[in-house]
């Protein structure tokens, strides 16, 4: 591991710890299940499935413009994306929350406007999804 990975490292577990204390949550990540072969799923006669994914720490920001157009930010632990990303198999978080329906937060189905990450030493040690419901 060069010296970069192990900043890069301490940097994403200071941000999990920071995030603890500042009342982090857990949200979930809505994917749809890959549809099963047989003919009622094929005709559309079957309900389609979804799984959703725990994410945690999770802060979850609104600013004054966001709330006139009911969006709000996620920022996401870095671990829990990674963890999922490989546990789900995904090259990366991006295609992640490119599949994803959406996000439930506190009941509610909220749509992905927008993805980003912050990165130290080249790694990202947070995610940050712009939602917004409807």
């Amino acid at each position: 591991m060069g010296q970069g990975e192990g900043y890069a490292d301490g940097c994403q577990r200071a941000a999990d710890a920071l995030m603890k204390q500042l009342g982090a949550r857990t949200v979930l990540l809505r994917l749809a299940v890959p549809a099963a072969n047989v003919d009622a799923e094929q005709m559309g006669l079957a309900a389609p499935g979804f799984q959703e994914i725990a994410l945690s720490p999770a802060l979850v920001k609104q600013t004054d413009a966001q709330r006139a157009k009911d969006e709000m930010t996620l920022q996401i632990s870095a671990t829990a994306v990674r963890a999922a990303v490989g546990t789900l198999e995904f090259a990366a978080a991006t295609g992640l929350f490119a599949q994803a329906c959406g996000v439930v937060l506190d009941g509610v189905l909220m749509r992905i406007v927008d993805a980003g990450q912050s990165e130290m030493f080249g790694e990202p040690y947070v995610y940050r999804l712009t939602v917004a419901k409807g």
